[in-house]
């Protein structure tokens, strides 16, 4: 046998001694809810890990330890995917979403590289979070799978592969151990359906709804004010066209004082009278002072020519007087064929001489 087919039988059969040493390890995925089982895997240098995908979509990409040393600030989301925070990750391994089956669950492997841990989770929908869908690979004594569950169910989000981070939670560079993607894109991302629970309204959406709210209520309050202020001027403008008719008490043009002076002018023509005739305050009970008389009309003229000239205050009675030819300003005397009732005043002669009145006729009660 020659050397080069010795060398040939000493690889294959070294080739074989490995397979048979390799383990593969089976892991279900979304079998039974959010969660892989088992959750905990540890296995050797060329094992293999199988992944077997039960309804309906889940995944399976590398996640960071959230305590890890070379997170950025101390802390790494345990629902982001490895390769946003250390974009130079070479082991870094992702499955796709894939769709389960009860049936024939598609499978998918990953060969272990090493005996560090590797964590990983689901990016299917509230899988990683807020169902804490994670699980590791090898842990060691500085790592728990519980804190990486408590993490992910805590997170504020969670990002898929190709997503990037939210502008607001961009991380600052790790301590040690790559470069970080410092430079996020500040459009917002797409967690394929995972929960944000930082991804409210920002701070120039607050403000904008603030000074919306207050544009509106001064608008309203405007169209108020200028709604009370033309009524005002419309009841302005209507009482000026009434031109202060109004009874006393109003508010309009005119006022009191037009109202009094208009009813003075009323009683200054009923009190021109015809014939003589006294003005009277009415509304005033009968024979007080100022009152009208009982009788209102006139007894009818004696027949001796004398004038009716008004009621007597006190009586109430008609009062009458004539004038005497040629005399003015004296108390007219009767003769003894007048006081006799002769004369054309005998109707008069039996009463006593009245005083003179201050129109310079002689009054008879």
């Amino acid at each position: 046998m020659s050397q080069h087919h010795a060398l040939r039988y000493l690889f294959l059969a070294s080739l074989a001694l490995t397979q048979v040493r390799s383990a593969v390890h089976k892991v279900t995925v979304g079998n039974g809810g959010f969660r892989y089982f088992p959750n905990v895997t540890h296995a050797k240098v060329g094992d293999i890990i199988t992944f077997e995908f039960f309804p309906t979509n889940h995944s399976v990409y590398r996640a960071v330890y959230t305590d890890s040393p070379d997170c950025p600030g101390g802390y790494c989301n345990p629902c982001v995917p490895a390769n946003l925070y250390f974009p130079d990750e070479k082991n870094f391994f992702f499955s796709g979403l894939m769709e389960g089956n009860l049936e024939t669950p598609p499978t998918w492997n990953l060969t272990i590289n090493d005996t560090a841990p590797v964590f990983f989770s689901c990016n299917a929908p509230g899988s990683c979070h807020p169902n804490g869908m994670v699980g590791v690979i090898n842990p060691n004594a500085s790592t728990s799978i519980d804190k990486q569950m408590s993490a992910a169910v805590e997170a504020q989000y969670q990002l898929s592969p190709g997503d990037n981070f939210p502008s607001e939670s961009a991380p600052t560079a790790p301590s040690s151990g790559g470069s970080s993607n410092s430079n996020p894109s500040s459009g917002s991302s797409n967690n394929n359906g995972g929960s944000h629970k930082s991804s409210g309204l920002s701070g120039g959406a607050i403000a904008g709804i603030v000074i919306g709210c207050i544009a509106g209520v001064a608008i309203l309050g405007a169209a108020i004010f200028f709604y009370a202020r033309s009524r005002t001027y419309g009841k302005i403008f209507s009482a000026s066209q009434k031109g202060g008719s109004e009874a006393p008490g109003g508010s309009e043009a005119g006022g009191v004082g037009a109202w009094v002076e208009g009813q003075q002018a009323v009683h200054a023509e009923k009190a021109q009278g015809t014939d003589g005739e006294r003005l009277m305050s009415p509304g005033l009970p009968p024979g007080s002072p100022g009152a009208p008389p009982t009788a209102t009309t006139p007894s009818p003229r004696p027949d001796n020519g004398a004038q009716f000239v008004g009621f007597n205050r006190q009586s109430g009675g008609p009062e009458y007087a004539y004038e005497a030819p040629g005399i003015d300003n004296q108390i007219v005397e009767l003769s003894a064929a007048e006081k006799s009732g002769a004369g054309p005043a005998g109707a008069a002669a039996q009463e006593e001489e009245k005083p003179e009145s201050p129109t310079g006729r002689v009054e008879l009660p």
